[in-house]
């Protein structure tokens, strides 16, 4: 953990270092084998984003969120992939961070709909994964985490600020989740249309 704390004292986009351990973490985060190792690597996931946002000032954080830009472009990478591992693990990144990144609210401003976005089009993709990998629940979880976030940060979000805007999910990706199902009723019911 102290390797962590020392390589997200970075101030330039993309350092090499940073991004090796960065991509070290998240190797292990995907492993398809070790549960172990996915615990462990979404623990220091947690730690990378804690100590990115420790080592920079508010301004830096409104202004270029380097570390952060750094993970959330990796993860929405992984959670768009079809590899059904790498969407996990994606999940199971945001679902151990999303504590740190609710308290943060310029990475909140800048990031909140676009992560919901992605998400949304990863639980889409994870509708041929077998159950029991657990999936469908990890994206489930992250979006909830997300409505959870846009909800209580509502009056903030609502104020004119330059924040990234996502793509926009194409309606056949919403139709899918509609029309997937398990035998014991729709598993996606109501993870997109209920009011945020």
């Amino acid at each position: 953990m102290q390797l962590i704390h020392w390589f997200t004292n970075n101030r330039k986009f993309e350092s090499r270092d940073t991004m090796a351990l960065l991509e070290a973490i998240l190797d292990g985060i995907v492993d398809p084998v070790d549960s172990n190792l996915r615990d462990f690597c979404g623990k220091c996931v947690q730690e990378f984003l804690k100590w990115s946002i420790k080592q920079t000032t508010p301004e830096q954080q409104q202004k270029s969120p380097v570390n952060t830009k750094s993970l959330f472009k990796r993860l929405y990478s992984l959670a768009l992939h079809p590899n059904s591992f790498k969407r996990l693990g994606a999940a199971l990144s945001f679902n151990s961070f999303y504590r740190e990144f609710r308290e943060e609210s310029a990475l909140v401003d800048q990031f909140v709909f676009e992560v919901l976005v992605v998400y949304v089009e990863s639980l889409a993709l994870a509708h041929a994964d077998d159950k029991s990998l657990g999936t469908v629940q990890q994206c489930c979880d992250a979006i909830d985490h997300l409505k959870r976030i846009i909800k209580q940060k509502a009056s903030t979000l609502n104020s004119p600020v330059k924040r990234r805007v996502p793509r926009l999910i194409d309606a056949g990706i919403l139709q899918t989740l509609e029309q997937k199902q398990t035998a014991g009723g729709r598993i996606y019911e109501g993870k997109w249309t209920d009011d945020v």
